[in-house]
């Protein structure tokens, strides 16, 4: 923050209506009451909580030895107080990958021809829902592209 000369009282961004501190500790929504719903209806094969490790380091504790996992940068709206935080801190775009969920706070692994009903059940719980990504065969990595 000093480095950028940034003040956490002062808006996020230049226009932003909240501060850059509630914008830094916005919570994490809460997806457990989706994720039972949505096993109980469409199915899933693994759900994966993206805290610490960014993404990838999240998606691969789900993910068999034989595949990989590809997501799709670009399929999901990301906060813009990720672009702030790289930019004021001139964070390579790896690094955030790997730090930060980017806005994607769970990753539900379903079939591909169940996708689109798992999206309805998980919108249905009042959630923001996306395809981002699928499942390859693979070693068991996971791969961020942007779309």
């Amino acid at each position: 923050l000093d480095r950028a000369g940034m003040d956490l009282h002062e808006p996020a961004w230049p226009g932003a209506h909240t501060a850059l501190a509630a914008g830094l500790l916005e919570a994490s929504v809460c997806s457990g009451p989706a994720r039972v719903e949505l096993a109980a209806k469409v199915g899933g094969d693994a759900f994966a909580n993206v805290t610490g490790g960014g993404i990838p380091g999240n998606l691969v504790r789900v993910l068999p030895d034989r595949c990989d996992g590809v997501v799709w940068r670009g399929t999901w709206p990301e906060p813009r107080i990720f672009a702030e935080i790289q930019r004021a801190g001139d964070v390579a775009d790896l690094e955030m990958q790997h730090v930060f969920n980017l806005g994607v706070g769970m990753l539900a692994v379903v079939p591909a021809d169940v996708g689109e009903r798992a999206l309805d059940v998980v919108r249905s719980a009042g959630h923001d829902a996306w395809i981002v990504g699928e499942v390859v065969e693979g070693h068991g990595r996971v791969r961020m592209e942007h779309r």
